[in-house]
């Protein structure tokens, strides 16, 4: 099983049995239950003219959702940066996984959403416990490959701290993160996530860019810009349009 249009029959995808059938006047019926129960999880029913789509999210679904504002990307390797250095490091990102119903105008509704049932996800306080953010931990390896649950990233490190500086770690907002996946494989990508060393301990975080190349898609989007990221928390996290900043360390 990979990314993209869902065809009749039953599949296993991350620890859960995704059933489609098709019924009469072109409806489809969904279905997702346990691997080893017959407990519907989830059930919907889909009329003529739309299709399925197993994509990428945002690593905010079940008990997270609602809950989870960021993911702390904690590199595998510190990466020293001299004064007015620039450094490209290629990092992975956590995603879930979500069933979305695709008009034939491009239009979507995401049906189902879920998380991998292979790991337990792992969560971690940026800031202080009373004005920080609870983020999804994430321990990033350069050398990891594509599989199930994961996404690319390019993060692009600028030091303007004036300092040399050691960063160790990278916070980013759900709300701003946009997930490509290429259609039949396990790829995914989240562009170019650009952080800005400002001073010796806070950066700037803006996320943004193109996916690698054209023949992947947007998935859709289930974290918005009225999620608990898009608010200023009493000063401490200053957002804007397309970025943030930390300023608890790097």
């Amino acid at each position: 099983m990979t990314y993209g249009m869902l065809s009749e029959g039953e599949l296993i995808v991350s620890g859960y049995r995704v059933r489609v059938k098709g019924l009469e006047g072109g409806f489809k019926l969904y279905t997702r239950l346990p691997l080893n129960e017959d407990k519907i999880l989830a059930s919907v029913m889909v009329g003529e003219g739309t299709d399925l789509s197993l994509v990428p999210v945002e690593p905010s679904t079940g008990n997270l959702q609602g809950v989870v504002e960021c993911v702390y990307v904690k590199l595998e390797t510190p990466i020293v940066i001299g004064k007015e250095a620039k450094v490209d490091v290629r990092i992975t990102v956590p995603v879930d996984y979500a069933i979305a119903a695709m008009g034939p105008e491009g239009d979507f509704n995401v049906i189902d959403a879920f998380s991998d049932t292979e790991s337990t996800p792992k969560l971690a306080l940026y800031g202080t416990p009373t004005s920080g953010y609870i983020c999804r931990f994430h321990n990033s390896s350069s050398k990891e490959p594509f599989k199930p649950g994961l996404a690319e990233a390019l993060l692009r490190i600028n030091n303007y701290s004036g300092r040399i500086a050691t960063v160790s770690r990278a916070v980013i907002p759900l709300s701003l993160m946009e997930i490509y996946y290429k259609p039949g494989t396990w790829q995914a990508n989240v562009g170019i996530i650009t952080m800005n060393l400002e001073s010796e301990k806070a950066a700037e975080i803006i996320v943004g860019g193109m996916p690698p190349t054209a023949d992947f898609e947007k998935s859709p989007e289930i974290v918005t810009e009225k999620h608990l990221i898009s608010v200023q928390k009493l000063g401490y996290l200053t957002f804007k349009a397309a970025g943030f900043k930390m300023l608890w360390g790097y």
